[in-house]
C-alpha cells in the first residue's frame, strides 16, 4: 500500500542536514513503556534536534531541559512534577549552550518546532523569544485553558510557556494545507517537510517527517512512543500511564498505526524522543 503518494522530492534538492543533541534527562519505569521487563529505572534522555533546511535555514525540533525547569518546579504544585520524573542536568546543556558550544548563534536559529507542551521538550523555550515558533493550535490551545496547579498533572508547566506565544506561534493546524499519508493527518510544510498529527501522548502533539536527509527519510514522532522497540513490535504501555497521557486510547491507537507505517516503509528512520537507540545517535 503506498501511503506516501504526495511527498515528492524535487530531483537535484540539497539535502537536509541533521543533527541530534540532549540536554539533561529524566528516570522512568521501565515496566510502563514495556510491560513484560522488569521493574526498573532507565534513562529518558531529553534529546532535540538541529535541522539545517536548504531553503528554510536553521530549525530546532524541541528544546529538552534547561535550568529553568528547577525554578519551575520549586513550589508547589509544580514540584510534584519532579518528584514523578527526577530529573538530571548539568550546566552547559541546555539547547541554546548546546548551539553556542558547536558556534551556532541564537539569531542564526530561523524556526523552533515544539512537538508538545511537556516540561522535558520546552524547558529552553523561553530562551528563544524572537523566532517564530511552530505547534499545533490545538497544543497552544490545551495550555492556555491550564492553570498553573491543574497543568502540572498533564504535565504542563505554565512558568516555562512564554507569555507572548500566542503572537509569535505558527500553526501548522491552520496556516499550511493539510494531507493524509495513510492513518496520519499531515501538513505540508516544504515538499520535504511534513508535519504529523500524533495525538495521545499530549493534546495536539505533532512529529516531524523529513525526506532527503543526511540520514535518509525519517520521522522525528516525539513522545507518540517511548521506544523504537514498542512501535516495531507493537508493545503498549501500561495502562497506568493513563494518569498522565492526555488520552490513553488515542495513544494506543497511535502506537498501531507508527507500527502498519513501519511495516509499509521500513526505510523510514523513525525517532522517538525518549529512546535509547535515539540515544545512540546525539553529536553531545
Amino acid at each position: 500500500m503506498n501511503l506516501l503518494p504526495t511527498i515528492i522530492v524535487k530531483k537535484g534538492s540539497e539535502q537536509t542536514q541533521i543533527r541530534l543533541f540532549s540536554s539533561g534527562y529524566c528516570v522512568a519505569n521501565e515496566r510502563h513503556i514495556h510491560p513484560a521487563a522488569a521493574a526498573r529505572a532507565i534513562p529518558f534522555l531529553a534529546t532535540w534536534a538541529l535541522i539545517e533546511h536548504p531553503r528554510l535555514g536553521k530549525i530546532i525540533f524541541d528544546t529538552g531541559y534547561s535550568q529553568r525547569f528547577f525554578e519551575a518546579t520549586s513550589t508547589w504544585p509544580n514540584r510534584l512534577y519532579r518528584w514523578a520524573t527526577p530529573v538530571k542536568f548539568n550546566s552547559g546543556e541546555s539547547c541554546l549552550e548546546r548551539l553556542e558550544q558547536n558556534g551556532i548563534a541564537i539569531n542564526d536559529v530561523r524556526h523552533l518546532v515544539i512537538s508538545h507542551f511537556h516540561g522535558d521538550h520546552i524547558g529552553g523555550l523561553l530562551d528563544f523569544n524572537t523566532i517564530p515558533v511552530w505547534c499545533t493550535q490545538a497544543a497552544l490551545d490545551f495550555v492556555g485553558r491550564r492553570s498553573n496547579r491543574n497543568g502540572v498533572f498533564k504535565g504542563i508547566l505554565k512558568p516555562l510557556v512564554p507569555r507572548d506565544l500566542g503572537q509569535r506561534a505558527m500553526h501548522p493546524d491552520r496556516h499550511l494545507p493539510e494531507i493524509m499519508l495513510g492513518p496520519f493527518r499531515c501538513w505540508q510544510w516544504e515538499d520535504d517537510l511534513i508535519f504529523v498529527d500524533l495525538p495521545g501522548h499530549c493534546r495536539g502533539q505533532m512529529g516531524l517527517l523529513i525526506k532527503n536527509s543526511n540520514w535518509g527519510d525519517l520521522l522525528l514522532c516525539a513522545d507518540a512512543v517511548w521506544s523504537s522497540r514498542a512501535y516495531r513490535e507493537q508493545i503498549h504501555p501500561q495502562r497506568i500511564v493513563s494518569l498522565f497521557v492526555d488520552d490513553y486510547g488515542k495513544l494506543i491507537q497511535t502506537i498501531d498505526h507508527l507500527h502498519c507505517f513501519h511495516l509499509d516503509y521500513p526505510e523510514i528512520l523513525i525517532l522517538p524522543t525518549h529512546c535509547p537507540e535515539t540515544a545512540r545517535l546525539v553529536n553531545n
